[in-house]
């Protein structure tokens, strides 16, 4: 009895799973699940697809224009519009007018900021563009000098012009030693024969100037080294001096004590210029900036390199930090109020200069701070925004939580913490490795690669801690929030190819604190270890706010904007989306791909299911209603 009911139940089951199964609208609902994953997929890809070319094509309907891409704020304005033959840089696009569209065009092209890298066929093009145009300059300077002798009108405009065009020659020599000391041999000759025409204060400054053919070392120069000891011998003449000072956070109002190297390097003579303060990246070490700090002392003016804790400097874990503003802002803060003893000299303003991670403490310490000595801040690939997204910044903050909880419950049982500081994972994913300038995301300068690569390869670089990222996020979130930035106090430089910051959350800062910024292109993250043609205006504007109780001041900030007008190596119009921003868009497309294609997959094969069984049903009552009428109606049924 029992198994019979049980039979019966279970004939009953099947007969009704039978029924839902063959049930046009169950099976509809079904498909449209099927269908709508596989659609989902398909969906995806053409959607990832289709928002890839069109992210393209932003950027590249963006880079098309080719105007210079230097946002200068509206009071700057009437400097440029003043100064003695202020007409001499303009008047370059009328020499080698081929070889300089060639260089627009070769620097010009779309490149999405994860491609081109440092030594791919793109930046060969550009390299061979900038020697054809480097080499026709001073190839027309001399044209130009030699039909003066029968030109007794020459007069100081003609002879600047002259000067301008071998200056050309240097910014845009791509490490050909020959062609670079040629030029600067044209110029000795007109400092000599001009003396009274020449711009003294610019030529002075391109014959001292750290050029990168001067560096050899078989990238594409021939040096024998001599340029790299001279400046090796100018940084070793600095002090590197640890100091532990202790402050207030302002935050926590809490008694710190941090621990840094300052490295002070003396000019040769005492010109009472502003002292500049330089703030590193993360990791970086301080030799980074010797060619920096000996191109400033060429010019007479002092510098204070820092030296962070956890950059490789011995102070602190390696990679780590507890607090942002203790690591990076208040040892900036104390050099500037303590720079006289620092150096010995009396400097009566500064100018900080500030890198990546630095670029961020500078602003804090401008922001936070109530100095009244900070004559202008240079931020350089500034961390405004890290270039990640905010939800993988907070995925770093939630496990690095977790584990401090853990090491906290470790601790209370006995165990010990690393080092005494707060407990924190690295990262993870790998350090770039030493020789590696394939592919590299710093700089697209191979000699100054390979120098940096000699200090990497007996310091290695760290990855950071989990706990320097989300101290790093907090520093961005300081910087993206501030509303009213202090007004004309900020001179920003980025480069196209970063990958490392954002650059959209810059020019959003740089909005708001109305000041200046210049993209360079073809450029990486570490602009002042990159070509001349973007290190050189660098270098040059940084003179020039340095330099005090000069005359020739205005002329120069006139004669250095211009020359960034002229430059190709400055980028057209500004990037609307860096890569991060254009891997959202992708990932939006993809979505949106995916749920379109899905949806319409999914109606068009449920309703093709759902039509078709109803049409079978009808088809079969009516043959059941006419079975005598067809010939297959009794086979059927037998």
């Amino acid at each position: 009895m029992h198994t019979n009911s049980l039979n019966q139940n279970n004939a009953t089951w099947k007969d009704t799973a039978k029924k839902a199964l063959t049930n046009p609208w169950v099976l509809g609902a079904g498909v449209i699940a099927v269908s709508s994953a596989v659609g989902g997929v398909v969906g995806g890809v053409v959607g990832a697809g289709a928002s890839f070319a069109f992210s393209k094509a932003i950027l590249r309907n963006n880079n098309q224009q080719p105007q210079t891409q230097t946002y200068i704020p509206p009071v700057m304005n009437e400097t440029l519009n003043s100064g003695n033959c202020s007409a001499v840089v303009q008047n370059l696009t009328s020499y080698c007018t081929t070889e300089r569209e060639a260089l627009v065009n070769a620097t010009s092209l779309p490149v999405p900021a994860m491609e081109a890298q440092a030594n791919s066929s793109y930046a060969n093009d550009v390299s061979t563009a900038q020697g054809g145009y480097s080499q026709c300059a001073l190839e027309q300077a001399r044209t130009l000098n030699a039909s003066s002798a029968t030109n007794a009108t020459m007069g100081e405009c003609d002879v600047q012009l002259m000067q301008a065009l071998a200056q050309d020659a240097i910014l845009q020599n791509p490490g050909n030693a020959t062609q670079g000391n040629q030029a600067r041999a044209f110029l000795e000759d007109l400092k000599r024969e001009y003396p009274d025409h020449i711009d003294k204060q610019m030529l002075d400054f391109n014959l001292q100037y750290s050029a990168e053919d001067l560096w050899g070392d078989g990238a594409g120069g021939a040096a024998n080294g001599t340029h790299f000891k001279t400046v090796s011998d100018n940084w070793e003449r600095g002090n590197g001096t640890e100091y532990s000072p202790t402050f207030i956070h302002p935050d926590t109002q809490a008694s710190m004590t941090t621990k840094f190297y300052a490295h002070f390097n003396p000019s040769n003579v005492s010109t009472g210029a502003h002292l500049v303060i330089i703030a590193p990246g993360r990791g970086e070490a301080e030799t980074n900036y010797k060619e920096m700090a000996f191109d400033l002392n060429s010019q007479g003016i002092d510098v204070v390199v820092l030296g962070f804790e956890g950059n490789r400097n011995g102070t602190g874990r390696p990679g780590h930090v507890n607090d942002f503003y203790q690591a990076y802002v208040a040892p900036l803060d104390y050099v500037i109020e303590q720079r006289n003893n620092i150096t010995g000299r009396t400097h009566g303003k500064v100018i900080l200069v500030g890198h990546s991670t630095g670029g961020n403490a500078v602003i804090q310490a401008v922001e936070r701070g109530n100095h009244t000595d900070i004559e202008k801040s240079v931020l350089i690939s500034p961390m405004v925004k890290i270039n990640q997204p905010e939800t993988t910044l907070e995925a770093t903050s939630f496990v690095q939580s977790a584990y401090e909880m853990l090491q906290g419950v470790k601790q209370f049982f006995g165990g010990s913490v690393d080092e005494g500081s707060v407990p924190s994972l690295y990262a993870p994913g790998s350090v770039r490795k030493p020789g590696e300038y394939s592919g590299n995301r710093y700089t697209s300068s191979e000699p100054r690669y390979l120098e940096r690569d000699k200090v990497d390869l007996v310091n290695p670089p760290s990855r950071p801690t989990l706990k320097w990222i989300e101290e790093a996020a907090k520093a961005t979130r300081f910087t993206q929030d501030l509303e009213h930035p202090k007004q004309h106090m900020y001179q920003i430089y980025t480069g196209e190819k970063d990958t490392t910051v954002s650059n959209s959350a810059t020019y959003k800062f740089a909005q708001k604190a109305q000041c200046s910024v210049t993209e360079f292109h073809p450029s990486e993250h570490v602009l002042h270890l990159e070509k001349d043609c973007t290190r050189m205006p660098m270098v040059q504007d940084i003179v020039a706010l340095a330099q005090t109780g000069n005359s020739s001041l205005d002329k120069l900030k006139l004669v250095s904007a211009k020359m960034k007008e002229m430059n190709p190596c400055v980028s057209r119009p500004p990037l609307r989306f860096n890569n991060q921003e254009e891997t959202s868009l992708i990932k939006t497309g993809a979505v949106v791909g995916a749920v379109a294609a899905g949806a319409v997959a999914a109606t068009v094969v449920a309703s093709k299911i759902i039509f078709s069984k109803k049409e079978k049903k009808e088809e079969s009552a009516e043959v059941g209603n006419n079975h005598e009428l067809s010939p297959l109606a009794g086979a059927n049924n037998e």
